[in-house]
């Protein structure tokens, strides 16, 4: 069964490791009969029997009817209850049967061609070989024979100005064998083209060069449809000369009206240049999901008891429920509205503060004092042979791809705001769906340009250590800046030996493990994306868990209702958003992004490539299908999503209201100020909450909640005092900026206080402080140990109070329950900051 010696058919490949294992089928007679020589069922438990006989056959089944809560089988990895679950369970009697094989025939009924599916035999196709081409469908061309289906010769066909009249304008099917629709826009032949332009045919007349053009671009077209051109679908056919050839708009999906309810059939932008033989004049199997139809009943798109989304107004962003429709006319809906809180945009505030500084590669070359060459090469890839070793730190990579934090590429001059406009315009332009024709989806480098690429100063701290630990290395480099390809015996003698302690070495950092991102990927740091995190949790901490419901009327084009968007429908930034597009530190509501619960809330850390359409966001709560950013966030709170699904609900003065969130300063010290000041602003909003839904969450390592450890339990109850605070002066404190935030507390702002403010002194610890009034000097609160009650971590700012403190939880000297007393701290040289 496991044999030693075995064929390896490499197939065209170089690497041992890519070859297919031949290995021999199994001897059914032998295996069944050691099992029973060996291993018989008498030797085995009653658990080891049932485990290895078969079970019983379970059907899940959608129910709208079912309204059952599923209890999560592990909460402990962030599963939660399925609340409303519409499933049933059935169970299927399957007899063991072993006179059942299988027959390669199709199931009678079997609807060939069927909708949305694909079929070879919708051309005409006069005949077939297998013959070696060199078919390249995934990359490199194939070494073996390829089945080539030889199509029919056209007909002889009017000239481009009758032609054009029949079918500019109509739809044609494409792209197959799957045979998608797409609009024709202009036809032409080797002379002329007759495009459609605003209604009428206008007719241009090609000169020399561009009938030149034009033979060489159909010759190009006719070999790629044999060879193919690296992508799957493309290849394998034969369609002769090229007489005609058609610019065709693909079709996107469905439009649905947000006034009405109707449809109808969205078209692209980018056009697809087909040969007229690959096309055909109808449909083969025409798909009922691109129908278009007419307005629909306000009952029919809102009907009562459906869960919405408001997505205009001052409650932009709310979930509700429809109650009915509503007005003289029914053109109002009444929907019951849970009203929060107003939306505070603290991931712009965040990624205002928290950024990442670069410089070019050739200021960082000058800081390293490195040959511009020798410094690319350390921070790209740099072979050594024997063995093909990579000794670069992989920061960049040729491919296009670069380490969020420690690089990034730019375009090369200033950025202005004609450039910016272009990149938002960027994201109401492009299609989705490509077709085989499609420039882009050939690899068109029309939307790349030149740019160059710049390095944080972790990155730079990188490679001087990578210098101080492997300085014979950068001795080789700096001596041979220009070689393409080095070998070990130019490091010494044990070059060998060396080249696998600094392979070593490079698998350790920290880099070796971080994911990479394409260039075109803008990321917030991974220290903005936990204080995201952090103010997300704050937030939701501290605001009230009963929203407040109200009963108003809304026009049917300022809501989404749940589950309206069908697979074929398109939903794009122009729909919801106002063609905007997406910011880094954007706030969001989910309107139907995969994965994602309705109307749930998070931050944008992430924006990708316009022509992807996707953002990366982290969510305000934990949910099913979440991920953690490859480590840039919490489990279970990141996704991948498209722009067009989301709702952003960044408020419409964000600017103004950043400007009076973010304190001076900038890093770790200010993104803490801000989420301090959010906590606070919620709770002002949120008067009666109780004090222990007041406590911030306790936070370490990458933002998961922790519960407390043994220094961080809770002291044991003790008589509470109310105490008026003494007005102080000087008493902010600048944190210095790289220093280490400490874990499960953070540092609130030291404002003034205000005359009659009011503090109370809590038994429980300082870790989930509220932020209300100063801290002084005290970093994180101590817990009953082996040497009494204290605190840890002191700062040298003012009065202290632990005598005091332990008078209060001993007992030994009670205080008198005075309504108000002012404390005055002892007067110090360097603080005057007054202590609870």
């Amino acid at each position: 069964f496991y044999p030693t010696d075995f064929v390896v058919d490499m197939n065209g490949k170089r690497n041992p490791w890519e070859g297919v294992n031949l290995l021999p089928f199994i001897d059914v007679k032998l295996l069944k009969q050691t099992i029973a020589t060996q291993v018989p069922n008498s030797t085995l438990t009653n658990d080891e029997r049932k485990r290895n006989s078969r079970g019983v056959v379970f059907m899940y089944e959608h129910d709208p009817t079912a309204n059952e809560t599923i209890p999560s089988p592990n909460t402990s990895i962030g599963l939660i209850d399925i609340q409303r679950c519409h499933s049933k369970i059935e169970e299927i009697d399957e007899p063991d049967r072993l006179d059942i094989c299988f027959k390669p025939e199709l199931v009678p009924g079997t609807k060939l061609p069927y909708p949305g599916f694909p079929s070879m035999n919708v051309l005409p196709i006069a005949s077939f070989e297998l013959t070696k081409t060199g078919l390249n469908c995934f990359g490199s061309a194939s070494k073996y024979p390829n089945m080539i289906l030889t199509l029919h010769q056209l007909p002889q066909m009017p000239p481009v100005e009758q032609l054009a009249g029949n079918i500019l304008g109509h739809s044609l099917y494409i792209n197959w064998p799957m045979m998608h629709e797409a609009r024709v826009v202009a036809v032409s032949d080797a002379v002329s083209e007759a495009r459609l332009v605003k209604g009428k045919t206008v007719i241009k007349r090609f000169n020399e060069k561009q009938q030149d053009d034009w033979y060489d671009q159909s010759n190009s077209m006719m070999q790629k449809y044999l060879n193919g051109y690296g992508v799957p679908g493309s290849g394998g056919l034969q369609i002769n000369e090229i007489v005609f050839r058609l610019k065709l708009l693909p079709l996107q999906g469905m439009k649905t009206s947000a006034k009405d309810g109707s449809t109808k059939k969205l078209f692209g932008k980018e056009e697809a240049d087909v040969p007229l033989q690959v096309c055909l004049w109808q449909a083969p199997a025409p798909d009922p999901r691109f129908i278009e139809h007419g307005p629909m009943t306000i009952d029919d798109r809102f009907p009562a008891g459906s869960s919405v989304i408001l997505t205009k107004g001052k409650h932009r962003g709310s979930t509700g429920t429809i109650v009915g429709t509503t007005g003289a006319k029914q053109k109002q809906v009444g929907v019951k509205v849970a009203i929060g809180n107003p939306e505070e945009p603290f991931g712009k505030a965040i990624a205002k503060v928290v950024q990442e500084s670069y410089v070019s590669s050739m200021d960082a070359s000058k800081l390293l004092k490195l040959n511009p060459a020798v410094f690319g090469k350390i921070t790209g890839s740099l072979s050594f042979d024997p063995g093909r070793y990579d000794l670069g730190l992989n920061l960049k990579y040729a491919e296009g791809l670069c380490l969020v934090g420690y690089t990034r590429k730019r375009p090369d001059g200033k950025r202005g705001k004609s450039q910016n406009t272009q990149a938002k315009k960027a994201w109401s332009a492009g299609d989705s769906l490509l077709v085989v024709g499609s420039k882009r989806s050939e690899g068109d480098e029309r939307y790349e340009n030149k740019i160059s690429w710049e390095f944080t100063p972790k990155a730079i701290r990188l490679v001087t250590l990578y210098r101080q630990t492997f300085p014979q290395l950068f001795q080789v480099l700096i001596r041979n800046p220009n070689e393409k390809k080095y070998n070990a015996s130019m490091l010494g003698p044990k070059g060998v030996d060396m080249l696998g302690k600094i392979r070593s070495w490079l698998n350790s950092v920290e880099t070796a493990k971080l994911p990479r991102s394409p260039v075109s990927t803008d990321a917030l740091p991974a220290d903005a994306i936990q204080y995201v995190q952090k103010a997300a949790d704050v937030r939701s901490a501290a605001l009230s868990k009963e929203l407040k419901e109200s009963l108003i009327k809304i026009p049917p084009s300022a809501l989404y209702r749940e589950g309206q968007t069908k697979p074929t429908d398109v939903l794009t930034s122009a729909d919801f958003n106002d063609n905007a597009a997406p910011e880094l530190g954007d706030r969001i509501a989910n309107l139907c992004a995969n994965g994602l619960p309705f109307g749930a809330r998070g931050t944008v850390v992430g924006v990708h490539d316009p022509a992807s359409g996707c953002v990366e966001v982290v969510m305000d709560e934990e949910f099913v299908g979440g991920g953690s950013l490859q480590g840039a966030c919490a489990p279970f709170r990141g996704k991948l999503v498209l722009w067009g699904h989301l709702l952003k609900i960044t408020p419409a003065d964000w600017q103004e209201r950043v400007d009076k969130l973010v304190p001076k300063g900038s890093g770790k010290v200010a993104a803490e100020r801000i989420i301090a000041d959010i906590e606070r602003k919620a709770r002002s909003l949120n008067p009666n909450k109780k004090q222990q839904e007041q406590q911030s969450p306790a936070w370490g390592g990458a933002g998961v909640k922790q519960p407390p450890t043994a220094q961080q339990s809770p002291v044991p109850s003790a008589p509470t005092v109310d105490v008026q605070v003494a007005k102080q002066e000087n008493a902010t404190e600048q944190q210095p900026a790289g220093q280490k935030l400490p874990t499960g507390a953070f540092t609130p702002p030291r404002a003034k206080s205000q005359p009659g403010a009011r503090g109370r002194v809590a038994s429980a610890g300082r870790q989930g402080s509220t932020g209300r009034h100063r801290q002084a000097g005290w970093r994180e609160a101590k817990g009953p140990g082996e040497r009494g009650f204290g605190f840890k971590e002191r700062k040298k700012l003012g009065s202290s109070g632990l005598s005091r403190w332990k008078q209060i939880v001993s007992g030994k000297k009670p205080l008198q329950q005075t309504p108000k007393k002012i404390l005055k701290p002892q007067p110090k040289k360097d603080s005057a900051t007054a202590r609870n």
